[in-house]
């Protein structure tokens, strides 16, 4: 099992981009905050892994999204969303937020993110942006 914390505001897997180039063929590629936070999330996976080795057979994903509660927030309200009775329905949307982590995570943690047989993305209010990614064999406690 392997387990790391990306700090910051979560990002969705950013739609491809296209441009036309001089000799009117066009090329595809990826938009930079896509990049940016794929490259971080890369970063705190390389550190948890060390000199560990890829994780390979069928692997589970669990990302646990924080996302901090908006100062317009009432106290009653905000008491009742860091509790997790009230969970955040903004985006990013879940999918894309599991596109970017698992997408970042090739050749980092297991060799494709085919090897992933089941995953969740769980959304919920907290004091500070952030994701916790855990990455399990399947069958392993």
């Amino acid at each position: 099992m392997i387990w790391f914390e990306v700090p910051g505001p979560v990002r969705g897997k950013g739609r491809p981009r296209f441009a036309r180039l001089p000799n009117g063929h066009m090329r595809t590629y990826t938009d930079e905050k896509t990049e940016n936070y794929e490259a971080v999330v890369k970063w705190t996976a390389k550190q948890a892994m060390g000199e560990r080795d890829l994780l390979d057979g069928a692997l589970e994903v669990c990302i646990q999204v924080t996302k901090q509660t908006p100062k317009s927030m009432s106290q009653k309200k905000r008491a009742a969303a860091l509790a997790g009775r009230i969970r955040p329905t903004l985006k990013p949307d879940w999918d894309n937020i599991g596109k970017i982590v698992c997408d970042a995570l090739n050749g980092i943690v297991y060799k494709d993110d085919s090897q992933i047989a089941d995953g969740r993305v769980e959304k919920f209010y907290g004091e500070r942006d952030g994701a916790i990614v855990i990455i399990q064999k399947i069958g392993e406690d």
